[in-house]
């Protein structure tokens, strides 16, 4: 909304006159975030993705390695799940409207997306995002905590610090909370692998969640642009990453050793191996955003209880298509 309103100075026109200033430096799902047809909105200063964290220990004793497909996730979660001692071998959010920015690195991987950008046409019920809606539900049913449908982040690093899940799917920003000892019970024992596969290839949410904008208006764009530069530019993105850990969206400060100096280098590894794979939005492209997330949370919750959810998954698409219709009237 605020794009088309034209509330957003272009920051391209400040950044071709500055060569040094290297936008290449920023991962891809970083600049798609930030970059809304055509007007690069803003600048990224913090990014996010998708990770998996589970139990070192766990798999160490089994003689396992961190899934590389979703077929081995849910073999590795069977394994591990045990109902009688409160132990489950797949966690993700299971909360409606919460789940879905974590669902969609599932979604994306199976090859599906939440509406088509060119002719505005709602796509939540093809082929591959009923097969999405299929596996997400199935490993939430069959190896998730009990009352999973009302849990959101908080929730599920709650059951995982106690020690009670061997994988976990969430945003890798969390690390802090599952990875230290201080705050969890098996911190130590945590470790961090990159999102794993579908048949259809992978695909995971890459995108900023802080960046410096500039107003349009502005009666000092020279002086507001000097000062996006200084805060985001390589010295002082390294600064931020390094010394107070906040996670950047520049690849050379996770190149440089002084920028990953504070995070668990799996967890480096992880965030690096992401890029490639990074898709810019981890929810749909639409002002009515709110609503968008309710309709696919409905049909996702539909896929765990083991319900009707290729027919949640129409009506879904036929609200979702009357948004887009709205928006792009």
């Amino acid at each position: 909304m605020m794009q088309k309103n034209g509330w957003y100075e272009d920051l391209m026109s400040f950044i071709r006159d500055d060569p040094e200033y290297d936008m290449d430096d920023y991962t891809p799902g970083s600049i798609q975030s930030t970059r809304i047809n055509g007007v690069q909105t803003s600048i990224p200063v913090i990014n996010e993705c998708e990770v998996l964290f589970y139990r070192k220990d766990l798999f160490e004793e089994a003689g396992l390695e961190p899934p590389e497909t979703f077929a081995e996730v849910e073999k590795i979660a069977a394994k591990f799940t045990d109902r009688d001692k409160e132990i489950y071998g797949f966690m993700a959010r299971g909360q409606r409207s919460p789940l879905v920015t974590q669902f969609s690195s599932f979604f994306y991987s199976f090859g599906a997306d939440w509406f088509n950008q060119d002719t505005k046409t709602a796509t939540l019920n093809t082929p591959e995002a009923l097969a999405a809606y299929e596996f997400y539900g199935r490993m939430l049913r069959l190896y998730g905590p009990e009352g999973i449908l009302n849990m959101s982040w908080p929730q599920c690093v709650a059951i995982f610090q106690q020690g009670k899940c061997a994988m976990y799917f969430d945003s890798n920003t969390l690390y802090r909370m599952l990875m230290d000892p201080k705050n969890s019970q098996v911190g130590d024992r945590t470790g961090v692998a990159l999102f794993p596969s579908s048949p259809n290839g992978r695909r995971i949410y890459d995108s900023t969640g802080w960046a410096i904008a500039m107003y349009s208006g502005s009666r000092n764009k020279e002086v507001a642009w000097k000062f996006i530069r200084y805060m985001t530019d390589k010295a002082r993105t390294l600064i931020s990453q390094g010394t107070h850990a906040n996670p950047g969206a520049r690849k050379s400060a996770y190149a440089n050793p002084e920028g990953s100096r504070n995070f668990p280098p799996d967890w480096v590894k992880a965030v690096r191996d992401t890029a490639p794979y990074g898709v810019g939005y981890d929810r749909p492209l639409v002002t009515a955003v709110s609503e968008a997330r309710d309709f696919i949370g409905t049909v996702v919750m539909a896929a765990i209880e083991g319900r009707d959810f290729k027919f949640e998954a129409e009506k879904a698409n036929k609200a979702f298509q009357e948004i887009l219709d709205r928006e792009n009237n």
